[in-house]
């Protein structure tokens, strides 16, 4: 059988290989005894498709630790509309947890000026990297849990209690992961090739073109040391199918591999990153199923391995 070890880019194991230790420190519990807070929180940059919220899921899983993710255009400021609060949520899940990884994407659409709602998210996100909960964001069902705990009767003291604890929490037992693409400092360094433009990915833009286009307030609350993802290559790419191929059932690999060539060379053109591979393997498997599918043993036969 293959190993339920899922498949990454160099780029992302590298990525990986910096956050882990972070991750151990931030969640450890030993921020508490430390006469000031460490500075964990960090923000991965890269292109759409290099794979950030992927990195921070497969941190989690690595580390055995509970994942929220919160997506800026989806983020719900409070008393916007009849949904739940995303703080209230997030409020909620800490109080549930004893640590865990917190990641936020898509922090560059945060940049600009103009509506209350971007304005709302805007504080709020810099309230989480701050380690702080808004009042506003007390859970009643907390609340209700915790008077039965205690033999409470005052919601105003339970309150104050759970929200303590919360914030306590949030400061040194979760490690927090932002990320963005902030696609200008890419298409500022795309190279002309022919009538088309392409960007290069041997010249990822430098630290001072991406960082120029992040609002201090927000890149202050992160570690200097910013993650930059940058487009896979073609060899990465190549890897990436050569571990995949390792992995398959082996009915799907020549098809698998008829695929890649033309596909890769694709990705590299349009910076699709991993999500080629999720594409090709999606055509495979139904190019396979559709022609076995009347086949009794069709299952067995399309699902094994080496």
């Amino acid at each position: 059988m293959t190993t339920s070890k899922i498949v990454l880019s160099p780029g992302q194991e590298q990525a990986l290989e910096k956050l882990r230790p972070l991750v151990d420190l931030a969640t450890s519990g030993i921020c508490k005894r430390l006469p000031f807070r460490p500075r964990t929180s960090v923000l991965l940059i890269g292109p759409s498709g290099t794979g950030k919220s992927h990195i921070a899921k497969e941190l989690a899983r690595q580390c055995n630790l509970p994942f929220w993710e919160a997506n800026m255009a989806n983020w719900i400021v409070l008393g916007a509309r009849s949904e739940t609060h995303t703080f209230k949520l997030l409020a909620d899940w800490i109080h549930q947890h004893d640590s865990g990884v917190i990641f936020t994407d898509e922090l560059d659409k945060l940049s600009g000026s103009g509506s209350d709602w971007l304005n709302s998210v805007r504080l709020e996100t810099h309230d989480l990297l701050d380690g702080r909960v808004p009042n506003a964001a007390v859970v009643p069902s907390g609340i209700s849990k915790l008077e039965e705990l205690a033999g409470l009767h005052s919601g105003e003291l339970t309150q104050d209690f759970m929200m303590a604890d919360i914030r306590e929490k949030l400061r040194t037992r979760f490690f927090v992961i932002g990320a963005g693409a902030w696609m200008g400092g890419w298409q500022e360094n795309r190279q002309q090739l022919g009538f088309n433009s392409t960007t290069s990915a041997d010249r990822r833009p430098d630290r001072r073109q991406i960082l120029q286009s992040i609002s201090p307030e927000l890149l202050q609350r992160f570690r200097r040391d910013v993650i930059y993802l940058d487009p896979m290559t073609k060899r990465e790419y190549q890897q990436v199918a050569a571990s995949i191929i390792a992995r398959l059932p082996k009915t799907l690999v020549d098809s698998f591999l008829r695929a890649c060539t033309p596909a890769i060379e694709m990705a590299l053109e349009e910076c699709l990153g991993m999500r080629i591979f999720e594409e090709i393997l999606a055509d495979v498997w139904a190019a396979e199923y559709a022609v076995h599918r009347n086949n009794t043993n069709a299952w067995t036969y399309l699902t094994r391995y080496p």
